[in-house]
């Protein structure tokens, strides 16, 4: 009579293996009980002494590898020295808490790099600036619409709308058949200079509102921009009075709902001199018309704009 013996073994073969090799193996009879009796007699207990000492070799292996990770944590080498750095850096910290430099004066270090400050003494109109905050801008000015920006005399009649937007300034009407241009004045003056007035095609003066907008050129465009500061020349107000609204970058005068963060009023007869130093931001300034009709501005001046 034949026995099957089944050797289970565990290690060997996986559920679910798709491997040819038998996992069982066949013997006759005396085969059997001779092979179990010599497995058996092979196969010996650890001695007493050795498994109530734990001597199986890897307790002493786990111990040394403790010794090694506790050393490793515990050890540090030496403090390296802080090696400063100024490479492409102008000014600042050079890391270490040394100094790659200091700027001069008129200038501001920002991001390691000396620029113009806004409100330097070498800020001139137009000029690229950094704001007591770092922020890019550009440096403000007056406006006197007698030149360009390069310097050339303007004549009359001449549009204005766009002329300085590298400076940061657009200036528009209120009615679209009209221009702002450069006007003589209609005031007794020895000056003979320009001024800033609403124009049609026919070369009339118009009674029309003038709307300041400032920004910052953006490649061929511009982007809307803001300043804290606006002064501006009237000539001449009439008894009827003209009045000035200054309005924030994201309400423009004309948008439903705008309203000003400002409004002055000035019925002075001549030349009247308006200015606002605004806590807020100011994107817009309208110049509004009331009864005068030789209603003309000058000498515009802003301070630095910044990006809104």
């Amino acid at each position: 009579m034949k026995y099957w013996i089944l050797l289970f073994v565990p290690l060997l073969v996986s559920c679910g293996s798709n491997d040819p090799s038998p996992a069982i193996q066949m013997s006759d009879d005396a085969g059997a009980s001779e092979d179990s009796t010599a497995d058996e007699r092979a196969v010996e207990p650890p001695a007493p002494d050795d498994v109530a000492s734990g001597d199986t070799g890897l307790a002493s292996d786990t111990a040394a590898a403790a010794d090694t990770a506790v050393g490793n944590d515990t050890a540090s080498g030496p403090d390296l020295p802080c090696v400063p750095s100024c490479l492409f850096k102008q000014c600042g910290d050079d890391g270490c808490g040394g100094t790659c430099g200091a700027c001069g004066p008129g200038s501001s270090c920002v991001n390691h790099t000396c620029s113009l400050a806004c409100d330097g003494t070498g800020c001139t109109l137009g000029a690229s600036c950094v704001d007591v905050a770092g922020k890019p801008a550009i440096c403000g000015g007056t406006l006197t619409f007698d030149t360009d920006l390069f310097g050339a005399k303007l004549p009359h009649d001449l549009s204005v709308e766009s002329l300085y937007g590298a400076a940061g300034v657009l200036i528009a009407t209120d009615n679209e058949n009209s221009v702002a241009a450069t006007n003589p004045y209609k005031v007794a003056s020895p000056s003979g200079k320009n001024s800033c007035a609403s124009i049609d095609g026919w070369g009339n003066y118009w009674l029309d509102d003038l709307v300041i907008r400032f920004v910052l050129p953006d490649g061929g465009s511009w982007k809307q921009g803001a300043t804290h500061y606006v002064s501006v020349y009237i000539a001449q107000t009439a008894p009827g009075g003209i009045r000035v609204d200054y309005y924030s970058p994201e309400n423009p005068p004309g948008l439903p709902g705008s309203s000003p963060i400002y409004q002055q009023y000035t019925q002075q007869q001549g030349t009247a001199f308006v200015e606002y130093m605004s806590p807020a931001p100011i994107g817009y300034v309208m110049v509004c018309t009331a009864a005068d009709p030789d209603f003309t501005i000058d000498d515009l001046t802003f301070g630095p704009i910044t990006a809104n």
